[in-house]
Order: structure tokens, then sequence, then C-alpha cells
């Protein structure tokens, strides 16, 4: 299934749409395609937290995806949010 028919199969809000998301950004990250991933990284945990609330064991994780994506690229001071 192609990327734009995921998209329609899911609302926009949706829990998974968001884990997707966040789990695209770590694999751009992988890539070293920093600005595609921090944006998909942010974009996945935000969705995470309205859908699940910030204590969610998902939404954790996708904070430290988040968390271990800055500390990569040498920003503490950003990891630190999401910790």
């Amino acid at each position: 299934m192609d990327r734009k028919r995921r998209r329609a199969a899911l609302p926009e809000g949706h829990r998974l749409r968001a884990l997707a998301r966040s789990s695209h950004g770590q694999c751009l990250a992988a890539l070293g395609r920093r600005a595609e991933a921090e944006k998909e990284l942010v974009a996945g945990y935000e969705g995470m937290k309205r859908a699940l609330g910030e204590d969610h064991d998902r939404t954790r994780a996708a904070a430290t995806r988040l968390a271990e994506f800055y500390d990569a690229w040498g920003r503490p001071e950003e990891a630190g949010r999401y910790r």
C-alpha cells in the first residue's frame, strides 16, 4: 500500500499515524537525514502525547527516540526535555 493510501486509512491524530512518524524519524536519523528525522520524531512524539497522554508507554518510547536523536547529534539540552 502506498503512503497516500495508508494516510487516508487512518484519521488525522490517530495513534498509529503518530507511531509510524516516530519510527520513520528514527529510520531517517539512522540515514543521517537530520532535518527530516527531527520533523518526524517531533511530530510522532507530539501525536502520541495527544492521542495517549504523556505517561503512556508508547509516548515515553517516542520521547526516548527523540532524546536519543538529540544526544547523537550533540544537542543535550534538547534531549533533556524528553527524558
